[in-house]
């Protein structure tokens, strides 16, 4: 089944589509207007945003996960000016496809969900082994690096989702 999402449901949609989505194995895809492909396959997905100026959407970014401590997502990929949004569902009601359309170079992002969710835990590690970088390999903080990583995962999964 595919289903437009309207533009005044954007903000409510990306933060349930993060829900359901996070961590979800995926491949993301650049249609370009002649029929050209470009893929690109984030790890792990962490979800979309919606960029903002005023209260007016201007894009909406796909994010991955990054080790970095500091800054845990980031945008893979920004839509500029999205015109339409697609969501296709598999037959028992799970996400298999989203596709954003900009409205500026009528090029369109398909993000492929390929597989059910996995865990937040090899995030965690990175950012964790993260940490510990940070502090020049000093031993005997393990517990703490991981606590911390794993505070900070959370921070950013509550952002993306709530």
């Amino acid at each position: 089944m595919i289903t437009e999402i309207k533009k005044n449901e954007w903000p409510k949609f990306y933060r349930k589509f993060n829900a359901t989505n996070l961590y979800r194995p995926a491949r993301l895809s650049v249609v370009n207007p002649d029929g050209s492909q470009t893929t690109i396959c984030p790890a792990p997905f962490m979800g979309i945003a919606l960029t903002r100026q005023g209260r007016k959407v201007n894009g909406i970014q796909f994010l991955a996960g990054q080790a970095d401590a500091d800054k845990i997502v980031e945008p893979v990929i920004t839509i500029a000016e999205p015109a339409r949004v697609t969501l296709e569902q598999d037959t028992d009601g799970s996400d298999r496809h989203l596709r954003i359309r900009s409205a500026t170079d009528d090029r369109e992002v398909v993000l492929e969900l390929t597989g059910q969710r996995e865990s937040s835990q090899v995030l965690v590690e990175k950012v964790a082994y993260s940490l510990y970088e940070r502090r020049g390999y000093a031993q005997g903080y393990d517990r703490n690096d991981w606590y911390e990583a794993e505070q900070k995962v959370k921070e950013v999964e509550t952002q993306l989702t709530r």
